[in-house]
């Protein structure tokens, strides 16, 4: 739980460590998974097997999950099929997370420590209760922003966000500037009032040191600190105006003359849709488990366009769901597909619907209602490709 949710590197002994409590996951409580299984991992992840890793594993292994993370397992993910890291990361941490920046987070100890079933299970209800608030409260602030991003004239083209409204709940300031980021790529600030401060979060883009240009603002504030990607901050209220317009100036500054981010996307292959199926997914899993270190493998494909009448939004946060072929090198195939930060590209999708377009993807099993069906997880689009 705490490599995915810490989105620590899933290299080493993280990897097997990774590999076995997946494994433990995806069994029922009714039947242990195999160890001779486990043993060939840990021996194939290390040249030696660490015997007393192995030691541990083997003797849990046919324990079951303990109630609470039994209750949160049913709750954050009722879909079937086996769990992934990223399965974690987008459904259990954020629940966990939840009764922390909602109020009160000895609720998630509450649950992860109960001795019984009911006890779970009742206090992983609370605490998918508040995750639901925290989704809602994430969902407002985010359409807040994005409308006062919208609404400046400088907004959409400016070298940084920065935005303050003191209404805005604390608890959801980096999860907004993250989804500020994912549709104006550059470094943001999201602030709120606290105590009679301006506090609240920084993020920035693949290789800008947001806390450099912190260090250079430092006399506007009164406090800080992060690292290169992510930091907090709280300043006077009073000062935010000024805070602004430096820190606009000091990523300007740092930018080449002209240009703003571009979000990187590396690409280990070009394919065709028709090279894209259950048996290449398959051996693609022998790879697993994905996250830091050890990334899912990005493939692209051109000459793609969107089946007419498949283009959607998806929830409240802005994703895409779409239908694609390959007309030219893949003719009569059509596969799924969901986006998820992506649903900005609803409207040109829905305006040019014959053109073609490049996308970049991870392939994934979707699992619903008992059907099985590959779908592409879009990373991003390109037109005229």
């Amino acid at each position: 739980m705490s490599i995915a949710a810490d989105v620590v590197p899933v290299t080493g002994e993280n990897r097997i460590l990774a590999a076995h409590g997946l494994r433990r996951f995806n069994v029922t409580q009714a039947a242990a998974f195999a160890v001779p299984q486990a043993s060939a991992l840990a021996s194939a992840d290390t040249l030696d097997g660490p015997a007393p890793l192995l030691s541990l594993l083997s003797a849990t292994a046919s324990e079951g999950l303990r109630p609470g993370l039994a209750a949160l397992h049913e709750l954050a993910t009722p879909r079937q099929g086996p769990l992934s890291l990223s399965s974690l990361v987008f459904g259990f941490a954020p629940r966990i997370n939840a009764a922390g920046r909602m109020g009160d987070a000895h609720r998630a100890v509450n649950m992860l420590l109960a001795s019984t079933q009911q006890e779970a299970r009742y206090t992983a209800e609370v605490v998918d209760h508040m995750n639901q608030e925290r989704r809602l409260s994430d969902a407002r602030t985010t359409q807040e922003a994005l409308a006062l991003i919208a609404e400046d004239p400088a907004g959409p083209t400016a070298p940084a966000t920065v935005l303050y409204q003191p209404h805005w709940p604390q608890g959801v300031l980096g999860i907004v500037a993250s989804r500020c980021l994912d549709q104006y790529y550059r470094p943001t600030v999201i602030l709120t009032e606290r105590d009679g401060l301006a506090t609240g979060s920084a993020r920035s883009v693949s290789g800008f040191d947001v806390h450099e240009v912190l260090e250079a603002c430092a006399p506007l504030l009164r406090q800080f600190g992060g690292h290169k990607a992510a930091a907090g901050l709280a300043l006077p209220i009073e000062n935010v105006p000024a805070f602004r317009e430096q820190f606009m100036r000091e990523v300007a500054a740092r930018l080449p003359v002209g240009q703003l981010p571009v979000r990187p996307v590396e690409v280990d292959a070009e394919v065709d849709f028709t090279q894209l199926t259950e048996e290449f997914l398959g051996q693609l899993g022998r790879l697993e488990p994905y996250g830091p270190g050890n990334p899912a493998p990005i493939f692209a494909s051109y000459g793609v366009r969107a089946v007419p009448g498949s283009v959607r939004p998806v929830g409240q946060a802005g994703h895409l769901k779409i239908r694609l072929m390959q007309p030219g090198k893949s003719p009569g195939m059509v596969l799924e597909a969901i986006g998820f930060g992506l649903g900005h590209y609803l409207t040109r999708l829905l305006e040019t619907p014959d053109t073609e377009i490049g996308v970049c993807y991870t392939l994934e099993m979707n699992e619903f209602r008992g059907q099985r069906t590959l779908q592409l997880r879009l990373i991003d689009l390109r037109w005229g490709e």
